[in-house]
């Protein structure tokens, strides 16, 4: 920045004519730290703003000594006390086009030369081009959380080995196409890559990993005093209740949608759901088996998890969980699809980074812990990934897995369910989302692995996860 800086200084002196005398010094010096404040004003982060500024004016301030403001939120305090009078000037001149600030400041500062016609008339074609320029050239600070390390030969050798696998096992017309791969071994990064088209930056769809942040999102708001898991669904939508209410529905509580096992023998579903109110239609949904008994894999369900999330918090579960979760874990604020209702679908519709994802693998590991402070209730966590009820595939009645052959041995969807994740063999557990989209994790040997595909084989490719990438993890 500090470069930038000093390069940003040389462009500013060539469109103003400023010469190298003594006078030209000093207004060189004011319009570059203009410049500087007018780059912070536009959401430059402020450290690079500080260091940024000292390059342009060629001042000497103590880095670590200078307060930290957020974006856009200058509020005088930033720059060196000795500062001249014209220099004040112009930082009000600045404040007036920026933040409209100039009547705070003005109270603090005196008035004592005037700005040269000349300069001045130059100064405001800049600040029009700057105006112009750097909304569109601002980017968000990349954080980056995650330390790297070298791959070890044994651990790019066998991925190698694996997305071979992806291409040449499958029977067409079936097929693996992968997306990403990212390994974490003791917190580090030890692998990474893209594939077919994406990148670090691209965000992926979730499908039903997506499950697993709207559970989060509830035991927040459990561990606020906002809900309970044996609260009955009901309580929650007494506007939207079918005239008569079986008592199978008035049984079903929060922990029946987080197990999926609502009591229904069927999953809701409609194909009008654009003029449909989603809940309502859940709520009016035969409930023939009594609930927290019947498992069957439920994608709306979870929409009612995050209704209700909305319902007690009074903000969509995005919002909830952009300050309590994607924020501290510096995942920029993703898109999540919503009901026509303006609910976020709760079951599927976010979209993460790879890394995103392999953040919320590693907060699983580290028990809700990041950056010293506990975002997740380490209980809850826990919870969430401990086998509660016998699970069965997607779209497979739980009395048809013997029939077709299904069992723990040959399957990764009979495992069992915890809250909104699967169980795996080798003692890990997962975010599930369809065609391939995975955040395993194995606590057992300090591993995350992440990957996102469109594949249209789901237990062939956990056999060659299992083959080729869990001896290297």
């Amino acid at each position: 920045m500090d470069k930038f800086g000093a390069l940003l200084g040389e462009v500013i002196d060539r469109i103003l004519g400023i010469r190298s005398t003594s006078t030209g010094y000093q207004y060189r010096k004011i319009i570059r730290s203009v410049f500087a404040l007018f780059m912070c004003m536009f959401g430059v982060e402020a450290t690079d703003m500080v260091k940024s500024f000292f390059a342009l004016t060629g001042e000497r301030m103590d880095i670590k000594s200078t307060p930290t403001i957020a974006p856009g939120s200058w509020d005088g305090g930033i720059f060196p006390n000795e500062m001249g009078g014209i220099q004040k000037k112009i930082f009000i001149f600045a404040a007036k086009m920026c933040k409209r600030r100039a009547k705070e400041v003005g109270e603090r500062l005196k008035f004592y030369q005037q700005i040269p016609k000349t300069i001045m008339k130059k100064t405001i074609l800049l600040f029009a081009l700057a105006a112009l320029l750097l909304p569109g050239c601002r980017q968000e600070k990349e954080v980056i959380d995650l330390p790297r390390t070298e791959a070890p030969s044994e651990v790019a050798a066998a991925v190698d080995s694996f997305v071979n696998a992806t291409k040449t096992r499958p029977v067409p017309p079936d097929s693996i196409t992968l997306h990403s791969i990212m390994i974490l071994k003791h917190g580090k990064v030890v692998y990474e890559n893209w594939f077919n088209g994406q990148t670090a930056e691209t965000p992926h769809p979730m499908f039903s990993v997506s499950k697993t942040f709207t559970a989060t999102a509830v035991g927040l708001a459990i561990n606020e005093g906002k809900l309970n898991l044996t609260d009955p669904v009901v309580k929650f939508f007494p506007d939207k209740l079918p005239a008569e209410q079986s008592d199978n529905l008035k049984a079903m509580t929060v922990r029946d949608l987080l197990t999926m096992t609502c009591g229904h023998d069927v999953e809701p579903n409609s194909e009008n759901r654009d003029s449909l109110d989603w809940v309502q239609a859940f709520l009016a949904w035969p409930v023939p088996h009594k609930p927290g008994e019947y498992y069957l894999y439920n994608s709306i369900g979870t929409y009612m998890l995050s209704a209700i999330v909305q319902e007690v918090t009074g903000e969509k579960v995005l919002d909830y969980l952009d300050t309590r979760l994607f924020q501290p874990l510096h995942i920029n604020r993703p898109e999540w699809e919503e009901s026509p209702q303006g609910i976020n679908c709760g079951g599927w519709g976010l979209q993460l980074k790879t890394e995103d994802m392999a953040k919320m693998g590693q907060l699983f590991l580290q028990k809700g812990q990041w950056n010293g402070k506990q975002l997740v209730p380490a209980e809850w966590l826990k919870e969430m990934s401990s086998y509660q009820v016998p699970s069965a595939p997607s779209g497979t009645r739980f009395e048809d897995l013997e029939k077709a052959g299904l069992n723990k041995d040959n399957n990764e969807w009979v495992q069992g369910y915890g809250y909104q994740m699967w169980m795996c063999r080798h003692n890990a557990f997962r975010a599930d989302g369809f065609a391939g989209q995975y955040i395993m994790v194995f606590p057992d040997r300090d591993a995350v692995l992440v990957l996102t595909t469109s594949s249209s084989l789901y237990q062939p490719y956990m056999d060659l996860i299992w083959e080729y990438l869990l001896p290297i993890l």
